[in-house]
């Protein structure tokens, strides 16, 4: 009997003993995942350039991430929204600002991207893209908060800037400029163009390039195009047209002597465009 007075209440501390030590193995297994989970989360970001941030809509303050504090210059672990939005660009500030309203609503969530200008204390302006997202109303965890990804996109705004001029330069070119792949497809035909040959542009984009060469000259422009598929420089090719005979046709089938053409010079293959 005394051995069971015994037993009974070391038995049952033993249960205990075993069942904390078995949640407190399963507490850390959870941590340890959870932690793996966030780096691999980080690491998909960083692989992206991504940054991301969150935002409390009760206490209207923002906070994020390393590559966040960067793109935005913030030193601070937490940025009230007013502060936020003056390093927004003053063009683009009041739509920032609407935009967050909107996005964060959480009856309406929007995943949309928004580009925002962001202007640095050293006076340097850099583009950035903006993913807002509300969590829902009836999400349990931290309903109040809003999330999302940031991104710096300055060098994509300035390679479409760029492309955007030189279509400029290329549409109200008095020279005929026609751009075509390494595969002879036409994928650029000015107005020049139009009123030189005859064509329209939306008859011509998508068409191959041989529409224009007569039949007894095409093995020339197999030559050309290996040319420059081989990044063999063509940027100053002349044709002495009446000597030669090199003719382009025009809609009309009347032939059109050229005497000068300028051709793209490719210096690295993975620059060709396809």
């Amino acid at each position: 009997m005394a051995d069971l007075l015994v037993f009974g209440p070391l038995a049952s501390y033993c249960v205990i003993i075993i069942a904390r030590m078995r949640l407190a193995i399963e507490h850390e297994q959870a941590e340890r995942a959870l932690r793996a989970s966030k780096a691999r989360l980080q690491f998909a970001l960083d692989a992206a350039l991504l940054g991301w941030w969150q935002y409390d809509r009760c206490r209207r303050v923002a906070s994020g991430d390393t590559r966040f504090k960067e793109i935005f210059d913030v030193s601070t672990d937490e940025i009230p929204a007013e502060e936020l939005k003056k390093l927004v660009h003053p063009y683009d500030a009041e739509r920032f600002w609407a935009d967050r309203q909107v996005s964060l609503d959480p009856a309406t969530p929007s995943r949309l991207a928004h580009e925002y200008r962001v202007q640095r204390p050293d006076g340097a302006v850099r583009w950035v893209e903006v993913h807002w997202l509300a969590r829902p109303e009836h999400e349990p965890v931290a309903p109040d908060i809003g999330i999302g990804v940031v991104q710096d996109i300055t060098e994509r705004k300035r390679g479409e800037e760029a492309q955007a001029r030189l279509a400029a330069i290329v549409t109200s070119s008095a020279d005929a400029i026609v751009g075509k792949t390494l595969d002879g497809i036409i994928t650029t035909w000015n107005a020049a163009a139009e009123h030189l040959f005859g064509y329209s542009a939306g008859e011509m984009i998508g068409q191959p390039i041989r529409r224009l060469v007569p039949a007894d000259r095409q093995a020339e422009e197999d030559l050309i195009l290996a040319r420059v598929a081989h990044s063999e420089a063509m940027t100053n090719y002349e044709n002495d047209a009446p000597r030669q005979g090199r003719t382009d046709l025009r809609r009309d089938s009347h032939h059109l002597a050229r005497a000068r053409c300028r051709r793209p010079h490719y210096r690295r293959r993975e620059d060709h465009p396809r």
